[in-house]
Formats: structure tokens, C-alpha cells, sequence
């Protein structure tokens, strides 16, 4: 490596000189912009507990927290009920959903580590219709003989019975 060049800096006194390298310098420009960087990229982390109306914990819950109406990070409750998200600090809301319906919403400002404690909600959600379908498989082997269901069949829907069999 070849040798570095000092350069001459002065200061206000007259009398003191002060020789720093230009390495020296490369690394004052490196390291001030990192220090930078991650004092202000630091993390907090928003914690909370939530349970329904029997103080049973809430389950698989939706945490969702926006930023002007985008969604900025999201988790799930646990098998608890307790939930963690590390964001970085500002404004933000808070969301608990299940199954796309709001549960419960609330503003929080976040300057540092934050525990919400137990966040209660009304966990009954009221469904219109519940529809179950079902069909048989194409093909059922069975001890004694092979079932071939002709109603779940393409071939079913325009011809009959015995074309089906065939093929």
C-alpha cells in the first residue's frame, strides 16, 4: 500500500498543527453517515394481549398497522393471544381483524417501546349464510368392485349413461 499524504489543517491557535491522513478522513466519512443511519432507523416495538368478552385470549387476529391509510407492518395474535410488531416510531393505527371484518381500531403515537396491555373486543362476528358443498370422487375403489360416480363426470353433462361407461 502506498504511503498516505498528511494534510496540514489549522486551527484557530496559531501554535497547534494538526497532521491528519487522508485515510484518516476516508474513514471519518464512512463511519458518521452509518452512526447516522441507525440512530435513525431504530426500531421500537408495540406489544399488546387480546381477549374476548369471556377474558379468553383472541386467536389468529389480524394486527394491522397503518400509516395515511397504508398498510405499514402486520402480524397475527398468537395461540395466547399476545401479539409483538417492531416498527419504526410515528404515527400510526392500530387494527384487529378477523375473517376481513374490523374488530377494533385505535390511534397510537409511538415514541418508544410501547405495551398496550389487554385489549378487550366483542368477538362475535354475524354471518349471513354459510354455504358447504361437496362432491363424491370421480373413481371409489371399494373392497369388492370400483365405483365410478357418472355425476362428477364431463362426459356426464351431454351424453348418456352407457358412453360414459365406455370410456
Amino acid at each position: 500500500m502506498p504511503p498516505t499524504k498528511p494534510v496540514l489543517i489549522l486551527f484557530n491557535d496559531s501554535h497547534l498543527v494538526h497532521f491528519i491522513t487522508l485515510n484518516y478522513i476516508k474513514y471519518i466519512r464512512i463511519t458518521i453517515p452509518l452512526f447516522a443511519t441507525v440512530l435513525y432507523s431504530q426500531e421500537i416495538t408495540l406489544s399488546g394481549e387480546v381477549k374476548n368478552q369471556q377474558q379468553k385470549p383472541a386467536e389468529f387476529l389480524n394486527v394491522i398497522l397503518k400509516k395515511e391509510e397504508k398498510i405499514v407492518q402486520g402480524t397475527l395474535t398468537n395461540s395466547f393471544g399476545k401479539f409483538s410488531v417492531k416498527i419504526p416510531k410515528g404515527d400510526y393505527t392500530l387494527i384487529l381483524e378477523q375473517f376481513g371484518t374490523e374488530l377494533f381500531s385505535k390511534n397510537v403515537s409511538l415514541s418508544k417501546n410501547t405495551d398496550l396491555g389487554v385489549i378487550q373486543i366483542d368477538e362475535s362476528i354475524q354471518m349471513e349464510a354459510v354455504t358447504v358443498e361437496g362432491r363424491k370422487k370421480l373413481v371409489e375403489q371399494k373392497i369388492d368392485r370400483i365405483v365410478f360416480n357418472v355425476e362428477n363426470s364431463v362426459q356426464a353433462s351431454g351424453g348418456d349413461a352407457l358412453k360414459s361407461t365406455k370410456r
